[in-house]
């Protein structure tokens, strides 16, 4: 499974939590407030939706463009859901159609279940965490000579490839 098959669960998943959301939330909200609370249930589903909705597609498209893309899609995506949600609070908060208590309560309920779901999909998902290094090229064997005369004179005892051993760094010494 890659990445965007994961995201595109956690979308989906989403879209059920907000959807059971609005439905027990609507009966409830009716039960309580009657047709506001209906109302304000539905409204809160469905902003929730809209808020991590716009972070999970904004991450779905930004892979098309690279790390900075990506950010950036990430990053305004943010600026965009912080500036709709703060206009429909302030456009929503005395509105005589809709049960402000309902509407907060159907609002955290779908943040917490759609945070649960998210957790839910990527946690088995089982993507790799990082990418298993390739096997390292076989380095050329080294010519030999004779070692007993070259350890005995100093020389000839360096590996060029730890240039920590060699005739001014003999371990014997």
């Amino acid at each position: 499974m890659n990445l965007s098959q994961v995201l595109k669960r956690a979308l989906v998943a989403s879209l059920l939590v907000s959807a059971a959301v609005a439905v027990v939330g609507g009966v409830i909200g009716g039960i309580v407030a009657g047709g506001p609370g209906v109302f304000g249930a539905i409204l809160g589903a469905l902003l929730g939706l809209v808020f991590f909705g716009i972070t999970t597609v904004s991450v779905l498209w930004g892979r098309r463009f690279g790390i900075t893309g990506s950010m950036g899609l990430v990053a305004g995506g943010w600026v965009v859901k912080m500036l709709v949600f703060i206009v429909a609070l302030i456009a929503l908060r005395r509105a005589p159609f809709l049960d402000g208590r309902v509407f907060f309560f159907a609002l955290v309920a779908v943040s917490l279940g759609t945070v649960l779901s998210d957790w839910m999909v990527f946690m088995r998902a089982r993507l790799p965490i990082f990418e298993e290094p390739s096997e390292p090229e076989a380095a050329p064997a080294p010519e030999h000579t004779d070692a007993g005369d070259a350890a005995d004179a100093g020389e000839g005892t360096s590996d060029p490839a730890r240039p920590d051993q060699g005739p001014d760094h003999d371990i014997r010494a």
